[in-house]
Order: C-alpha cells, then sequence, then structure tokens
C-alpha cells in the first residue's frame, strides 16, 4: 500500500518592485504628489517591462495599476500647475 505524493510544481516568478511602485502611487493621492507619482511610474515601468516577458505574472496588475495611477496623478498635478500659471497670469494682468 504505498501512497504516492504528487506535488504541482510552482512556476518561479521573478521578483519585480511592483508593490513599492504601487505604495508610491496611492501615497502620491493623499501627499507627495508629483513628487512621489514620477518614481512610481518609473519602478512600474521596470515591472510592466518584466511582467510582460512572463504571461500570468501576480504582479502584473499590481504593476499596471501603479502605472495608471502615477499618470493620472501626474497629469492633475500637472492641469494644477497649468491652471495656477493662468491665474497668476491674469492676475498680472489685471493689476
Amino acid at each position: 500500500m504505498g501512497v504516492t505524493q504528487q506535488y504541482a510544481m510552482m512556476p518561479m516568478w521573478p521578483q519585480t518592485n511592483a508593490t513599492l511602485a504601487l505604495i508610491l502611487a496611492c501615497v502620491s493621492i493623499a501627499a507627495g504628489g508629483i513628487c512621489l507619482a514620477i518614481p512610481a511610474i518609473i519602478i512600474a515601468k521596470g515591472a510592466l517591462q518584466i511582467t510582460d516577458q512572463f504571461p500570468g505574472h501576480p504582479d502584473a496588475g499590481n504593476a499596471k495599476a501603479a502605472h495608471l495611477i502615477g499618470w493620472i496623478i501626474t497629469g492633475i498635478t500637472g492641469a494644477f500647475f497649468a491652471l495656477w500659471f493662468i491665474f497668476m497670469m491674469f492676475a498680472v494682468a489685471m493689476g
């Protein structure tokens, strides 16, 4: 009565910094703005390059979310500064 045990082979995924990028992107929403969003984008881009090579990589979702959130925060910050610049130019013109 021999009992054979079968083990499923788990694929070995290369590690990424997708979680770090997601944390930076989420913190940039509440504090830090573009100062944390840009590093989040850079780190997420590196993680995406790794996850794109391995379909089904468990960090792919985190990397995509961090990349998206980082760009959204960057866009919002850029729009804020553009509106601020327009407002200041208007204020200077009005005397």
